[in-house]
């Protein structure tokens, strides 16, 4: 599994290293071919290397590291804008059946011009260190539909951009629907008979952005 060991910044690039024994999407290659391309999107997205070490299995990822420009100091207008040019930048991976996963602030830079989507992941799922599938997404943000079926599809990206959009815009009605969603993932999970802990997803406990 990745950690801090695995990512560092090295000569203007952000770089993550993957073991590949951990993936359990069989398309993660077609995926890694994808996202070396994802930049002839537009320039909300960044440029991705990615390099195969065969010596160690593990699937190097490099992308340019983005100064980041305060945001929450901007004006009403240039969010707004900002924020549905992004929305249309992300349509088109969806278009293209490519899914992110993770559309939050932690994974977004401002760069003074435009949102810059970062933290590609090769894999959606992974094996954990207990040889378990989990989901590459951050809890709650995941759709109801997409935990029933444990795969990621862009319904989960939908549900992050609207989380996004009330997020920057109106913060009240961000934390309801946080708690809404959180009680959807807890129906379900009742549904499923399984505790709360034992949820196919990596769970992150700072819930906010």
């Amino acid at each position: 599994m990745l950690n801090k060991r695995n990512q560092c910044v090295q000569n203007g690039f952000f770089i993550k290293k993957f073991q590949i024994s951990s993936f359990v999407d069989y398309d993660w290659k077609d995926r890694i071919e994808k996202h070396s391309c994802i930049h002839h999107f537009g320039s909300n997205f960044p440029q991705i290397h990615y390099q195969i070490n065969e010596l160690d299995n593990t699937l190097i990822q490099r992308i340019p590291h983005i100064k980041k420009i305060e945001f929450k100091c901007q004006p009403y207008a240039v969010k707004k804008s900002v924020f549905d040019e992004f929305c249309l930048a992300v349509d088109c991976l969806r278009k293209s059946s490519l899914v992110h996963g993770d559309i939050l602030m932690k994974n977004i830079v401002y760069n003074g011009r435009e949102f810059v989507l970062l933290d590609f992941e090769p894999s959606l799922k992974i094996k954990n260190t207990s040889n378990k599938e989990v989901l590459k997404v951050t809890y709650p943000w995941i759709h109801v539909d997409d935990l029933k079926v444990r795969n990621i599809s862009s319904k989960t990206d939908i549900l992050c951009l609207n989380a996004l959009e009330l997020y920057l815009f109106d913060k009240s009605k961000y934390y309801n629907f946080r708690a809404n969603q959180m009680r959807k993932l807890q129906i379900q999970n009742l549904l499923s008979q399984s505790n709360i802990n034992s949820l196919p997803i990596i769970p992150n406990i700072n819930l906010d952005y």
